[in-house]
């Protein structure tokens, strides 16, 4: 007795696959959501540096001004 595999690709770009377009529709989605995820962590940690920076060059003018 011979059995037949057959192959099925879930995400096949066919107009009637429901999976297909949900990765369609989701895909800007979750990738608009990840980009503004991963630019304020980038934002903050760019400001971070910049803060302690100018923390810093202010601690050094009192410093300065002490001595």
């Amino acid at each position: 007795m011979k059995t037949d595999i057959k192959q099925v690709n879930v995400l096949a770009p066919k107009w009637w696959n429901p999976l297909f377009w949900l990765v369609v529709v989701l895909a800007p989605v979750f990738g608009i959501i990840a980009g503004t995820v991963a630019g304020a962590f980038c934002g903050l940690l760019i400001c971070y540096e910049k803060g302690l920076e100018a923390a810093g060059n202010k601690l050094h003018k009192i410093i300065a001004k002490l001595l």
